[in-house]
């Protein structure tokens, strides 16, 4: 009997990957499926409280071989049962000052997160070397849980942190420090009770930071963040950000980082939240595109970018794209409500800006509509019949489908 060719087998399971019952049948029908089936079976996993987290701690201690598949882990502090504490623990600032002061001096302190954590955790630490991407909801950031984590992940590249808190910005920062390859790094929701932080050494020659790409969504404070990266000097692999601006004090320290990254930064997305005129913060930050010369692409993120809703006008779009100077843009995004798009955005203006030559490279100018079908073929009218920028194309699409 001629064997079946491995590579069209493995086909065969690829085509399977999103078939969690099909892939279990292939993992039982020989030894030779066995390795592609778990491939995808067990790149991505998620774990926390509960019958999940025992499952896992259970499976990797049988099956140790196991872990070299994963490449995907999410950590959740909240539990799968409603019968199962959370382990995220309670926010530093619902606690009173004696118990702060109790927990902050009691002598080798360990939350009961990282305690949970270190338990499901395999031993011995290698079986999750492979794991490059991390993604944590809802959990205390500690130096304890950093160090964890930098004895299980040696090869993580990418780290999503969700609803996540720590004690001090300092406490934060032990998450980069102790996975120093990361390239990607997003932040929604992390807070911070203190922003001070320990500035390294002078005498100690810091590694070289991996940053590329960092993400700091509506709900995080930006300015401590960014103003860290510019202190210490660690955006210099740094090609993508995206943010948004809250205040003054947020868009200087953009403005700042933009500055130093320079011609470097190629994909830029930036918004605004929290804020009642978008156009005086750019005016009393002197907020500008112009020092980002290798720019390629560029995202303006309009929709839920404040909590006021009677926003003068969507002015401080034209203004910032007029101070723009990239040769090497060909891509603008625009993320927009159909309202706001109907009502508030110059579209002959942004024509007239579009047609200068600065934008000469430019051959894609999407609109992200948050609206209904009728509304979006409304909006298509339009853009035809209100912009004409020879040599780009127009698409328009739903909210999130581009």
């Amino acid at each position: 009997m001629v064997p079946f060719p491995p590579e069209l087998r493995d086909l065969v399971i690829d085509c399977l990957r999103n078939d969690t019952a099909a892939l279990r049948a292939c993992s039982l029908t020989s030894k030779a499926w066995l390795p592609r089936a778990r491939h995808h079976l067990f790149r991505a996993v998620e774990v926390h409280p509960g019958r999940r987290g025992d499952a896992f701690k259970a499976l990797l201690h049988g099956s140790p071989e196991i872990g070299r598949y994963i490449r995907e882990i999410e950590i959740s502090g909240v539990g799968d049962e409603t019968v199962v504490p959370e382990v995220s623990g309670r926010w530093p600032t619902l606690l009173t000052p004696a118990q702060r002061a109790e927990q902050d001096t009691r002598p080798g302190y360990v939350h009961r997160a990282d305690i949970w954590l270190e338990s499901v955790l395999p031993t011995p630490p290698g079986a999750l070397a492979r794991a490059v991407s991390l993604r944590f909801f809802s959990l205390p950031i500690t130096p304890h849980f950093a160090a964890l984590l930098a004895a299980h992940f040696s090869q993580v590249t990418g780290v999503d942190l969700v609803s996540c808190r720590a004690e001090t910005f300092g406490d934060l920062l032990s998450l980069p420090r102790a996975l120093p390859d990361v390239q990607c790094l997003r932040m929604d929701g992390v807070n911070w009770y203190r922003p001070s932080f320990r500035k390294p050494d002078g005498s100690v020659v810091q590694r070289p930071c991996s940053l590329k790409s960092l993400v700091l969504t509506g709900k995080i404070e930006a300015a401590t963040v960014v103003n860290w990266l510019v202190e210490q000097k660690r955006y210099d692999a740094l090609t993508t950000l995206s943010c948004y601006l809250s205040s003054d004090a947020s868009a200087i320290a953009v403005q700042k980082l933009i500055e130093a990254v320079g011609p470097a930064l190629h994909e830029l997305a930036v918004g605004f939240s929290e804020v009642r005129d978008p156009t005086v913060v750019l005016k009393n930050a002197e907020f500008t595109l112009q020092p980002l010369t290798g720019l390629r692409k560029l995202h303006v993120q309009c929709i839920n970018a404040t909590r006021f809703w009677a926003i003068p006008s969507l002015s401080w779009i034209l203004l910032l794209l007029s101070k723009a100077n990239s040769e090497h843009l060909t891509e603008l995004t625009f993320s927009i409500s159909f309202a706001d798009l109907k009502d508030k955005l110059n579209l002959e203006g942004l024509s007239v800006i579009l047609s200068n030559r600065r934008y000469s490279a430019l051959r894609d100018l999407i609109f992200e509509v948050e609206g209904s079908k009728g509304q979006l073929d409304f909006i298509q009218e339009r853009l035809d019949a209100r912009l004409d920028i020879k040599g780009v194309r127009i698409r328009l699409c739903p909210f999130g489908d581009s």
